[in-house]
C-alpha cells in the first residue's frame, strides 16, 4: 500500500491497548481479523470498537475464518466487514470472489472505487455464490463440530505437541472466543513432534486429508504453512510470528471413517507405517467402497464432526 500513499502500523491483535498506542495523527482505519490466519488468535471485537470510537476511526473486520454464521461483527459495532467468498460463503471450492458488507453510505463510497478498479464477478460466479450461501447455515454446524471433535481427540495423541482450536479451554483466547465466536470455528491448527520435517512426513501419509491451501469447501484439507502459505517469510520472522516448526492446520467436509484416521501410524523416524483402510485413489480424489463417501485429502485446517449412530464422522 505505500505506493498508494497509505501507511500501516502493526499492533498486537490480542491487546486493544497496543492498537490504541499505535494510533497516529493520520490514522483513519482500525483493521482486524475475527480469527487470524494461521495462528487462530481471536480478536476482542467489542473492545477494539471502543478504541476506534474514542479516536473517530473506522473499524474494518476480516471475518473470513469465522463466517457470518459464527460471528457478525456489524452487530458488535464494526463499520465494514470483508469476506473471501471463495471460502465458507461459496462453500464448494469452485468460485473466486470477495465481499464487503456495511452501511449504505460506506458501500456507496466503495462502489465508486470498484467501478474504476474493476473486479466485478461474472454472473455465473454470482449464481454459485448465492447457491453456496443458501446452505451456509446447514454446513457450518457440521464443519465446526468436526473441527472441535478432532481437536479434542488430537489433544491426547503422544506425537501432538499442541492443538489450537477456539473451543479448547487450553486456547490462549478461550474466554474471548466464548464471547466473539461462541459457535466455534472450522479451522484447526496442530503442532506435531519432529518439527517441519515431522509435519511434512505426517502429512504425506494421510489418506483422507488433501494437501492444498484453501478452506471452507467440501474437502478435508491440510497444509504446513512453512512450506506453503508462509514459505516466503524468513524463518526467524515466521517463528517470531508464532508459526513454529511442526505446525500445520486443516478444514474437513465429508462423511468419512474415523477408524482409519484414528489407527493410522505416523511414519518416518517418529511415525512408522500407515493405515490405508479401504480407500482407493481416483485422480485427485479418494473414494471409499461407498460411492456416497467422496473424500479429499487436503491442507489447512481439519474439521471433524461428532460421531453419528454409525461408526463415521463428518469431516468439513
Amino acid at each position: 500500500l505505500p505506493r498508494l500513499g497509505i501507511e500501516t502500523t502493526m499492533a498486537d491483535l490480542r491487546d486493544p491497548s497496543s492498537y490504541e498506542a499505535a494510533i497516529q495523527d493520520n490514522t483513519k482505519i482500525l483493521y482486524i481479523e475475527t480469527i487470524t490466519n494461521p495462528n487462530l488468535k481471536v480478536c476482542d471485537i467489542p473492545a477494539m470498537v471502543e478504541v476506534a470510537k474514542r479516536h473517530n476511526l473506522l473499524v474494518i473486520v476480516d471475518n473470513t475464518f469465522a463466517s457470518p454464521w459464527a460471528c457478525q461483527p456489524l452487530s458488535m459495532g464494526a463499520d465494514l466487514v470483508i469476506h473471501s467468498t471463495t471460502k465458507f460463503l461459496g462453500g464448494h471450492s469452485d468460485l473466486l470472489g470477495g465481499a464487503v458488507v456495511g452501511s449504505k453510505e460506506l458501500i456507496a463510497q466503495i462502489f465508486k472505487g470498484r467501478v474504476h478498479f474493476g473486479g466485478a464477478p461474472d454472473p455465473h460466479n454470482c449464481y454459485m455464490l448465492e447457491r453456496g450461501m443458501r446452505t451456509l447455515h446447514a454446513r457450518m454446524p457440521i464443519l465446526t463440530s468436526n473441527s472441535a471433535e478432532l481437536a479434542r481427540r488430537l489433544q491426547n495423541h503422544p506425537n501432538v505437541v499442541r492443538v489450537q482450536h477456539v473451543t479448547l479451554p487450553s486456547h490462549s483466547d478461550y474466554e474471548v472466543a466464548q464471547r466473539v465466536v461462541p459457535k466455534g470455528c472450522g479451522m484447526l491448527g496442530i503442532v506435531v513432534a519432529g518439527g517441519d520435517e515431522g509435519a511434512m512426513d505426517f502429512m504425506s501419509k494421510l489418506n483422507i486429508f488433501y494437501e492444498a491451501t484453501s478452506l471452507g469447501g467440501v474437502e478435508s484439507l491440510i497444509e504446513v504453512p512453512a512450506t506453503s502459505s508462509h514459505m516466503a517469510m524468513p524463518v526467524d520472522v515466521r517463528i517470531a510470528a508464532g508459526i513454529e516448526p511442526g505446525r500445520f492446520g486443516h478444514p474437513l467436509h465429508n462423511k468419512i471413517p474415523w477408524r482409519p484416521f484414528r489407527s493410522s501410524r505416523w511414519c518416518s523416524r517418529r511415525f512408522k507405517g500407515t493405515h490405508r483402510s479401504n480407500l482407493q485413489r481416483t485422480g485427485s480424489l479418494w473414494r471409499s467402497a461407498r460411492p456416497s463417501q467422496l473424500l479429499h485429502v487436503g491442507t489447512r485446517y481439519a474439521n471433524l464432526a461428532c460421531p453419528n449412530a454409525n461408526p463415521y464422522l463428518k469431516f468439513c
